[in-house]
């Protein structure tokens, strides 16, 4: 396993850097490359390509060497996994099974760690999840949040009550049905003066500061909302995504286990769905 860059790489670590901005180079050109940055001769740059062939590393067509597109692919998945462990590991120091309260750092990754905090059983075990907002929230999801988002609605029934019913609301929503399975009702009234999950006996209960609220009213109530799909323009994405799915902001959450009034609000939410 190659290591990511660091100080004293190795010989390896060199021939890769340079065959990823020199796609195809012979022996003799990695050598002259090589011999700038270690003190070695040609036949051991030559053998370590050749050793580096056959670890399925790199591919040899001819006399020309290139990087294994394969390979990039397993080093890509093995980071990937890397980062996801990590994540959920510091993610769980935040929100465990025993936490009654906790501060998301933005819209985005506050959600998705919800998410993956409700996919590592923390609110406890539940077949419905119910959600009350005031506006859908329209973010841009990574590859790996959207297989989240679809392990969840898979093994969840996810219904959510929306307070507004702009367009981009509407689109939302759509989206939301087609990808992950959720159903929704909009011109509900309902996520005041708070935005909540329940899942099981458990109230997640999230307080969208004030900054955050107006700047929703403001970018999805405009008659122009709508232009952000299905072709958005770039400057309306980033207003959006700096002003509301990205912004650092503190969201206070808290955790409430109240048996009978999660039943209540889980039963009234699922009459609009009858």
């Amino acid at each position: 396993m190659l290591q990511p860059e660091r100080k004293n790489p190795t010989t390896k670590e060199h021939i890769v850097n340079i065959l990823s901005t020199d796609i195809h180079s012979t022996a003799k050109k990695v050598y002259h490359k090589v011999k700038l940055l270690k003190h070695l001769t040609y036949h051991a740059v030559f053998k370590l390509l050749n050793q580096m062939v056959d670890e399925k590393i790199l591919l040899k067509e001819d006399m020309a060497y290139s990087l294994n597109p394969f390979w990039i692919r397993e080093m890509k998945e093995y980071y990937q996994k890397l980062e996801q462990s990590y994540l959920n590991k510091k993610e769980a120091q935040i929100i465990s099974k025993d936490t009654k309260e906790f501060v998301l750092p933005s819209l985005h990754n506050g959600f998705i760690m919800l998410m993956r905090a409700l996919e590592r059983g923390v609110f406890g075990e539940s077949d419905i999840v119910v959600g009350h907002f005031s506006h859908l929230l329209f973010i841009l999801l990574s590859e790996e949040e959207i297989d989240l988002l679809k392990r969840l609605g898979r093994k969840h029934k996810f219904y959510y009550l929306v307070r507004h019913n702009s367009n981009l609301d509407k689109m939302i929503a759509y989206y939301n049905k087609q990808t992950f399975n959720y159903k929704t009702k909009l011109n509900v009234p309902c996520a005041e003066p708070f935005y909540l999950y329940v899942v099981g006996d458990k109230i997640i209960q999230i307080n969208i500061p004030n900054e955050i609220r107006d700047a929703m009213d403001r970018i999805y109530n405009t008659k122009y909302s709508t232009t952000l799909f299905p072709k958005p323009k770039i400057k309306q994405i980033t207003t959006f995504l700096n002003e509301i799915a990205n912004k650092k902001i503190n969201i206070h959450v808290h955790v409430i286990e109240n048996k009978d009034t999660a039943q209540e609000i889980r039963k009234k939410t699922l009459r609009y769905f009858e």
